[in-house]
């Protein structure tokens, strides 16, 4: 775990495992050890997953993708990262032009960011961002039509 990214990790929490090798299959884990010493060339600390259930086909020095569930948030509103730029601004289609709109963000992955407010859900978002557009330039949709 990189050492700017360890703060928000603690034992007990929820974790969600994927490996190549089972590529159908999620594996949920909890957080039951963090090294109290780190990696200093790496900058990186060592986690320890545990199981719940025992028959985990995964095995030592297998390579998995670990996603460590620091909140949970019900019905979120979630925008592809590629559509926030500075300031949390993103860019929306209406009428054929585009505007600008300052969001309130959330919890976020690799590729999704939560919208706390600052949107309804039912706008058209341009992905992604592109910060040498203007408010009210034209525009039409990928297929041609104007929105």
């Amino acid at each position: 775990m990189d050492e700017e990214d360890i703060p928000q990790i603690k034992i007990g929490q929820q974790t969600l495992i994927q490996s190549d090798a089972f590529p159908d299959n999620v594996f949920h884990g909890k957080i039951s050890a963090i090294t109290p010493k780190g990696d200093p060339i790496a900058r990186s600390y060592r986690v320890r997953i545990s199981f719940d259930d025992t028959n985990i086909p995964l095995m030592v020095g297998m390579t998995a993708e670990t996603n460590i569930i620091l909140k949970k948030s019900d019905n979120a509103l979630l925008i592809p990262l590629e559509s926030l730029g500075k300031q949390n601004k993103i860019q929306i289609a209406e009428n054929g032009k585009i505007r600008h709109l300052t969001v309130k963000t959330g919890i976020k992955n690799t590729t999704d960011i939560e919208i706390l407010s600052g949107l309804s859900g039912t706008e058209e978002i341009i992905t992604p961002y592109h910060a040498d557009w203007k408010d009210g330039q034209k525009i039409s949709t990928k297929n041609g039509d104007s929105p």
